[in-house]
């Protein structure tokens, strides 16, 4: 069965939602045919070169149905938001769930399983949007993101943040594509964005 046949049969299927193990369920050729017809600017192309889909932040909230923006955390935002909280590791102890024994990373990673059960599973959210490999490791500075949604709830502008992630994971991949191995992280949000796709255009 080619992988585009593959695509279309399982569409409908919950399977594709499922981000498992890539032993388990190993993507990586389906992935990579992906990769190898995308256009530098995240443009899938047809076998005769013209546009199949774009990867664009609009086609993420269509194919996601992601809520109306509430707050667009661009460089300046984040830059407004250091001022207001210089000390990032500040906020981590807050979310900490037992704040008496947090201790400052060096490193500036904290593992998610010791924040607060009402925290973690943004958290563990945010560490799988930015393409992080252990979903365990939440990286200082995404202290801005996880604050807007836990103290204020607001909607940011996650299109664009994923689409800047995948982005960035897509061009270091076509720079050497036989010396990298697409991330596992690319295998959910590729599988998912394509099938959901070919589901709306048939």
């Amino acid at each position: 069965m080619k992988i585009l046949d593959l695509v279309k049969h399982q569409k409908r299927s919950p399977l594709p939602l499922i981000v498992a193990h890539p032993a388990i369920l190993p993507y990586i050729d389906m992935v990579k045919w992906i990769l190898s017809r995308c256009h530098r600017n995240s443009v899938l192309l047809k076998a005769d070169g013209t546009s199949l889909v774009s990867f664009a932040p609009k086609n993420y909230v269509a194919i996601f149905r992601l809520p109306p923006l509430e707050e667009n955390a661009d460089e300046a935002y984040k830059k407004a938001f250091a001022a207001r909280h210089p000390n990032f590791d500040d906020c981590i102890c807050e979310w900490w769930v037992e704040e008496d024994e947090f201790k400052v990373s060096p490193l500036r990673v904290y593992q998610t399983q010791n924040f607060h059960p009402d925290y973690k599973p943004v958290a563990i959210m945010i560490c799988r949007l930015m393409g992080e490999k252990n979903c365990n490791l939440f990286r200082r500075e995404w202290v801005p993101y996880m604050y807007a949604v836990v103290e204020h709830g607001r909607v940011l502008n996650w299109a664009n943040i994923m689409a800047d992630v995948l982005l960035r994971a897509l061009r270091r991949y076509l720079e050497a594509p036989e010396e990298t191995k697409p991330s596992f992280f690319m295998f959910a949000y590729l599988w998912i964005w394509f099938a959901l796709r070919l589901n709306l255009q048939n």
